[in-house]
C-alpha cells in the first residue's frame, strides 16, 4: 500500500501549482477588454490546488475527499475550455500565442487525468 503523508506528494497538486504561474503569464497577455476571459482563467486556475489540499485534509472521509478531488477536476476541465476559448481569440489578441494555450491545455488535461486516477484508486493509499 502506498503512503501519502502530505498533500505536496500528490502529483495533481504539484502539477497544478507548476501550471498556475503560466496561467498568470497568459492572462497578462490578454487585453483588459477581455476581462471575463481573464477572470475565468484566474478563478479556475487558482481553485485547483486548494481544492486538492482541502480534500486531502478530509482524508479519513472517503466521500468527502473524492468530492473535493472531483471539484478540483471540474475546475481543471473548465480551465481547458477557457484556454481553448482564449486560443480562439488569438487572431484578435496578437500577444496570445496559440501554441502556449495548447501547452496549457495539455497540462490541465494531465491534471484532470491525475485527479481522476486518484479518485478511482484512493482506497489503496495510507495516510
Amino acid at each position: 500500500m502506498t503512503s501519502i503523508k502530505d498533500v505536496s506528494e500528490i502529483r495533481a497538486y504539484q502539477h497544478a501549482l507548476t501550471l498556475y504561474p503560466e496561467v498568470i503569464y497568459l492572462v497578462s497577455l490578454i487585453p483588459e477588454s477581455y476581462r471575463k476571459q481573464r477572470d475565468q482563467l484566474l478563478n479556475s486556475s487558482v481553485a485547483i490546488a486548494p481544492l486538492v489540499a482541502e480534500g486531502f485534509a478530509k482524508k479519513r472521509n472517503i466521500a468527502e475527499i473524492k468530492r473535493f478531488f472531483e471539484m478540483a477536476m471540474a475546475e481543471s476541465d473548465e480551465l481547458v475550455t477557457h484556454l481553448r476559448m482564449v486560443k480562439s481569440l488569438a487572431p484578435l489578441c496578437r500577444r496570445v500565442d496559440p501554441s502556449y494555450c495548447d501547452h496549457l491545455v495539455g497540462g490541465y488535461k494531465q491534471v484532470s487525468k491525475e485527479l481522476n486516477n486518484l479518485i478511482k484508486s484512493w482506497n489503496k493509499y495510507q495516510y
